[in-house]
């Protein structure tokens, strides 16, 4: 069964605090045994001198942990070059101080 979750858009959201500007720390858990079963994704990207990763998982909303990649990723992460879209929104919002990963 197909729905929301499942497309590659919502898959690889980031979640951040309006207040602070900081990534949040973890996704939101829609469908456990898809987020178990299946490889994760993952991109790399420079900002400042520094390498950011965000992870993603089938069956999980948002940017995974330190603790999430652990458990849900045991299948492995396919490290991907970030789209071109995603890069550029997250130097913008990194320029502005918004996006701040730790």
């Amino acid at each position: 069964m197909s729905h929301v979750y499942e497309t590659p858009e919502v898959r690889r959201m980031i979640l951040i605090d309006a207040d602070t500007g900081e990534i949040i720390k973890g996704g939101i858990v829609v469908d456990e045994q898809a987020a178990l079963s299946s490889p994760c994704h993952g991109f790399r990207i420079e900002l400042d001198g520094k390498t950011s990763e965000l992870v993603f998982s089938k069956g999980i909303v948002g940017a995974l942990s330190e603790e999430e990649k652990e458990k849900y990723c045991k299948r492995g992460i396919i490290w991907e070059e970030p789209p071109p879209r995603l890069a550029e929104r997250l130097r913008i919002l990194h320029e502005a101080g918004i996006f701040r990963r730790k």
